[in-house]
């Protein structure tokens, strides 16, 4: 069985359970169309808020709905990341990107290229587009995403129990941001993710950078009176069985249990 057809037997099965779950299901044609390109812009000054610059580390801040990549116009994936480092000797022509998710009214994601080089507080924007999305699950972890001609993508709101929660520990870079972003073929696929609910962090927590202060903190964590935070399971998919008129979108939330019951 190849990979592309067991991904879609994946979806086909997510999706019935979606449905019987109540989760929500969106038809593909009520998520907003977006080219993948992301224009030059007649270069202006912008304040970029919500990002930090720590050295050669350009890092967001962990409880506001701000990622950060490096830009790469050959490709309409990207990776939505808590840091970017950059060397002033680095000969890379990659750019600092910013997205940005807006919900408040309709929702949007702004992508905005900058100049790295340039200071935050009056940054050269190089691109820059505002991208429609749709709301396709409500809740403490909301949903909202936009498809190109063959993929979705999906972003989801998280929040950390701690700083170093967004941290991988194994390389010690800051991967955690305010979202969670996945990419969905068309043609049918699955994903799938575990997260907290977004919550405010002090001003030490938001910008932390430092992998060895953060996992220093991690020692401070266990025993703690705090009660743990509540863990969400998010399932999605894009499949389409015989009795639909065209693909449907199922996300699935799934919220910790009452019973005190480990997820």
């Amino acid at each position: 069985m190849s990979p592309r057809t067991l991904a879609l037997l994946l979806g086909l099965a997510l999706a019935v359970l979606a449905r019987v779950a109540g989760a929500e299901a969106v038809p593909l044609s009520a998520i907003p169309l977006a080219s993948p390109a992301l224009p030059r812009v007649e270069q202006k000054a912008a304040r970029i808020d919500g990002v930090r610059r720590v050295g050669d580390t350009f890092v967001s801040a962990l409880d506001q709905p701000v990622c950060l990549g490096t830009f790469d116009p050959s490709t309409e994936d990207f990776w939505a990341m808590g840091s970017v480092r950059y060397w002033d000797s680095d000969p890379s022509p990659q750019e600092l990107e910013i997205f940005r998710l807006e919900t408040d009214g309709e929702p949007y994601l702004e992508r905005t290229v900058i100049d790295r080089q340039t200071p935050l507080d009056h940054a050269t924007v190089l691109r820059q587009a505002r991208i429609p999305l749709a709301l396709i699950a409500g809740g403490p972890v909301p949903a909202y995403a936009y498809r190109t001609k063959t993929k979705l993508h999906v972003f989801v709101r998280q929040g950390f129990d701690l700083a170093v929660d967004a941290f991988d520990p194994r390389m010690g870079n800051r991967e955690g941001c305010g979202f969670e972003s996945h990419t969905l073929l068309l043609s049918g696929a699955v994903a799938g993710s575990i997260v907290q609910a977004p919550r405010a962090m002090s001003e030490a927590e938001r910008w932390q950078s430092d992998a060895s202060e953060a996992f220093e903190l991690l020692q401070k964590r266990y025993p703690t009176t705090r009660p743990p935070p509540p863990i969400f399971r998010v399932n999605m998919s894009v499949s389409q069985v015989s009795r639909d008129p065209e693909p449907l979108v199922s996300v699935m939330i799934v919220p910790p249990p009452r019973t005190g019951v480990k997820l």
